[in-house]
């Protein structure tokens, strides 16, 4: 039996978690069933790293984020070929630019299967009334064609078949995941891991893990910050991450004269080794697919306050693993963060949440699940 090709399309190869999702199906799908092809952007960070998930990848330049007629253009016929020229019996993409141009090219190349996966939409109650009506219109067309959408969080399926933009007989979901088990091992070695980073003692550290993008929040992160620190001195705020909006980060922190008491890691590799050594993770999105690290942050027996938007309010329980607040309810979040300071979860809650949400998120469990997908799907097409 020959293998059945499989190409997957993300629009580029960031730091997160539907980055890391596509990258780990490519990497765990049943290697003597399927040859795993990946197209995405040119620039992205993990680039460099893709070889170590699969040696079938190519790259497109003009495939970016931002709308532009010509470049989406170009971007369509150069898709177009290349799924010509692989023949693929499935393609599978991600994110939103890539899954309306990968989805189109793939159905005028006559692929069989169209899958595509929702990580959270490109609109939001955030974006601007034409924004949100032109990518709904998108979605609900290019559905028409996509034979199955899969859903990282029950509440972004609920929103898309009342927006028309799937129907429920062909969707399902697949909780996005990466790997959790040095989040485990690591659960307990607080004190270490915070040496290692030279974390002050007689601190409570608020932690953040995120892209500097409008989606995240970031300058909300810093309102929060100042207005905990306001309050309550005994904090410091440490953020790993970068983007463009870094530098409203540092104008708001300079203008708050709390420069040293939020401090900046730039991205790291090894987020297992940093995110047990938080107190606290604060995540103040404002739209979401499934957060990583929120699981992250659980199965690392670490609290979390996060807005209560599409799939964090699924991870979190109020008074269990943590809190949700609004978004943009920035005095409610710093509220939450000095209550929880003053009472603490035990480390026996904190240890139930941890084996909980490691049993339950599981990445072969994922990858497993998409094999079961294809199979079912390419089945019915013959």
């Amino acid at each position: 039996m020959d293998s059945i090709k499989v190409l997957h399309i993300i629009t580029e190869l960031e730091l997160g978690g539907a980055q890391l999702f596509t990258l780990k199906t490519v990497k765990k799908l049943d290697p003597q069933l399927f040859d795993t092809y990946l197209i995405a952007n040119c620039k992205g960070m993990l680039n460099d790293k893709v070889s170590l998930y699969t040696k079938n990848f190519d790259c497109i330049p003009s495939l970016i984020r931002e709308i532009s007629p010509l470049k989406d253009l170009i971007t369509f016929f150069k898709l177009y070929k290349r799924i010509k020229k692989i023949k693929p019996s499935i393609v599978h993409t991600h994110s939103s630019k890539a899954g309306i141009l990968g989805r189109w090219a793939a159905f005028f190349a006559r692929v069989p299967i169209i899958i595509h996966t929702v990580h959270g939409f490109a609109f939001s109650p955030y974006h601007s009334i034409v924004r949100r009506k032109f990518y709904i219109f998108l979605e609900k067309l290019t559905g028409k064609i996509t034979d199955f959408h899969i859903f990282v969080s029950d509440d972004n399926k609920e929103e898309a078949i009342k927006l028309n933009i799937s129907k429920g007989e062909k969707s399902g979901v697949i909780r996005s995941i990466v790997s959790l088990e040095k989040f485990f091992n690591n659960r307990d070695k607080k004190i270490i891991l915070r040496e290692r980073w030279k974390f002050p003692e007689n601190k409570f550290i608020v932690g953040g893990v995120f892209c500097f993008k409008p989606q995240k929040d970031p300058v909300g992160f810093v309102e929060i910050a100042n207005l905990v620190l306001k309050r309550n001195k005994n904090f410091e705020f440490i953020i790993a991450g970068d983007g463009y909006v870094k530098s409203a980060m540092l104008e708001k922190i300079k203008e708050y004269g709390i420069e040293d008491k939020v401090k900046f890691l730039g991205w790291i590799n090894n987020p297992e080794e940093l995110i047990p050594a938080f107190d606290l993770l604060l995540l103040p999105s404002l739209w979401e697919g499934l957060p990583q690290v929120i699981v992250q942050a659980i199965v690392s027996k670490v609290p979390v306050i996060a807005t209560s938007v599409n799939g964090t309010r699924e991870i979190i329980k109020n008074g269990e693993n943590g809190f949700t607040f609004s978004p943009k309810n920035y005095e409610r979040a710093a509220e939450l963060i000095i209550n929880l300071f003053e009472n603490r979860f035990s480390d026996k809650e904190l240890e139930s949440e941890s084996l909980r949400i490691f049993n339950e998120f599981n990445p072969d469990k994922m990858v497993e699940k998409q094999k079961e997908l294809y199979l079912k799907l390419l089945k019915n097409v013959k």
